[in-house]
């Protein structure tokens, strides 16, 4: 009896050895050929037809999704995340759902050995495809603004693919790379309220009058903003949301400080980006950006000869030394530098808060306070003017005990330039979301002041239409 039971596992087992063999070398000849039909014909669609190609390669061509030529259950966890991708802002149509939602008829069919490498291969660019735009967005929109300079991680959906395999856990790999800090969350329950707002016909437009239908795809718009950046938050950050005109300093989960801020004019918009904030300048002077001196300073300077005395400003040349206004040689006026003396008077204010980027821009107070009770609040040439330059430097600094209150009015006020490095060094976003979730959870819909929604939109609906509608699949049961 037991030579009986070893003969037929032997069977068994020379019949799952060579029942995937064939699968294998039609994986083989699929992903060592043209992308076919159903990849994406796009720059990223390239580029993750050839991760799958490797990806293959390195296990030896072996199928992922199919046994015995049979699906298993990671097809149907792969399906229902594709199927839900709408709760994520996502467009299903991106992940071949009209394919992968047969997953019930597939479970159930025996595939040919041609049919089920194709499938297989079909199945693992969805998978990588998925959990690449979960993982840092479906577009980029620095190829589309020029204010956009956020770069999205670098991600290996080869290699997360082969980790999710190898711990059988394909839907939960998929969840795990969904951004978890609460504005995103706080998007997708807002997103999944107005769906069903719209879907019961309870109401076509929200309170203002605006079709709901606006609004959510605002919210997708937005959604993806926040799968752009970086997951891993330190407990300290500022958080700048341009069309909010507002500063937020976080603590963990909750605000430290916050306050109203003046951004970037359209023209002259404040760059979107990273850096981290390093140290404080109290009475700073304003070294004039090369483009304001060219467009607005030596023009005024030239029309007016007193200019430079009343807006307090120093010429410098080009070896950095201060030279007597009157003496400056027309003919080489671009070899000229305008520096703005410290003081009341000063474009940057009293104090201002450096995070070196090369942009040449950063935080600072300002002499105009006025423009902070204004309801729309983009006036500078792309730096972020803050409301309450004493508090946040006194925040900064608290770690400093010789920094007290008094101590920083006074160099504020000194008159003289000094910089003081923070101990430990605070990131900073500057971000664009037009649809803000406030430090108490509230939602609110802002205006579009330069624009990134529309441009964003159209980014992804070229996307849409690059993803190839899938072939018909002629399935051959066994």
């Amino acid at each position: 009896m037991r030579i009986v039971v070893i003969l037929l596992a032997a069977i068994v087992a020379g019949g799952c050895a060579t029942d995937d063999r064939p699968v294998k070398d039609r994986i083989r000849a699929e992903v060592e050929a043209a992308a076919p039909a159903y990849a994406t014909q796009s720059k990223d669609g390239r580029q993750l037809w050839t991760k799958a190609r490797d990806f293959y390669r390195a296990r030896a061509f072996a199928p992922v999704w199919l046994h015995h030529r049979r699906a298993t259950a990671n097809v149907d966890a792969l399906a229902a995340a594709a199927e839900r991708a709408d709760r994520e802002g996502l467009d299903p149509r991106l992940y071949d759902v009209a394919f992968i939602s047969e997953r019930g008829g597939l479970l159930r069919k025996r595939f040919s050995e041609e049919d089920a490498g194709a499938i297989d291969v079909r199945l693992t660019l969805v998978y990588m495809q998925l959990a690449s735009d979960l993982a840092d967005g479906v577009s980029n929109l620095a190829r589309s603004h020029p204010a956009w300079h956020m770069r999205p991680r670098t991600f290996d959906p080869a290699a997360h693919l082969t980790a999710a395999i190898a711990g059988g856990k394909i839907g939960e790999s998929l969840e795990a790379l969904k951004p978890g800090n609460r504005e995103y969350r706080a998007l997708a329950d807002l997103l999944a309220d107005l769906r069903r707002r719209a879907g019961s016909g309870e109401s076509a437009v929200d309170s203002d009058g605006v079709p709901l239908a606006q609004r959510i795809k605002q919210i997708e718009l937005n959604m993806e903003r926040w799968r752009w950046l970086p997951r891993e938050r330190t407990a300290r950050r500022i958080l700048v949301n341009i069309p909010a005109f507002r500063l937020d300093v976080w603590e963990g989960d909750s605000v430290a400080l916050s306050m109203r801020v003046v951004v970037g004019k359209k023209d002259t918009p404040t760059p979107i980006f990273i850096d981290t904030l390093t140290h404080v300048v109290f009475s700073p002077y304003w070294n004039v950006p090369s483009t304001i001196a060219k467009d607005e300073t030596l023009p005024s300077a030239l029309r007016d000869p007193s200019f430079l005395h009343r807006t307090n400003m120093e010429v410098l040349d080009d070896k950095g030394a201060v030279v007597d206004a009157g003496s400056i040689d027309l003919d080489r006026a671009g070899d000229y530098r305008f520096r703005q003396r410290p003081g009341k008077g000063n474009a940057l204010g009293l104090v201002k808060f450096m995070f070196p980027n090369e942009f040449n821009v950063y935080l600072h107070d300002t002499p105009a306070d006025s423009l902070f009770a204004r309801a729309t609040r983009s006036f500078s040439h792309g730096c972020v003017r803050v409301e309450q330059p004493q508090a946040l430097a006194e925040y900064l600094l608290k770690d400093r005990p010789e920094w007290t209150g008094e101590k920083i009015v006074e160099a504020m006020h000194a008159g003289e330039e000094r910089t003081v490095k923070l101990r430990e060094p605070v990131p900073v976003y500057i971000g664009y979301w037009t649809v803000d979730i406030s430090p108490d959870g509230k939602a609110a819909f802002l205006p579009d002041v330069y624009g990134l929604d529309a441009r964003q939109a159209a980014a992804l609906n070229e996307r849409v239409v690059q993803a190839a509608p899938p072939p018909t699949f002629v399935s051959r049961d066994r």
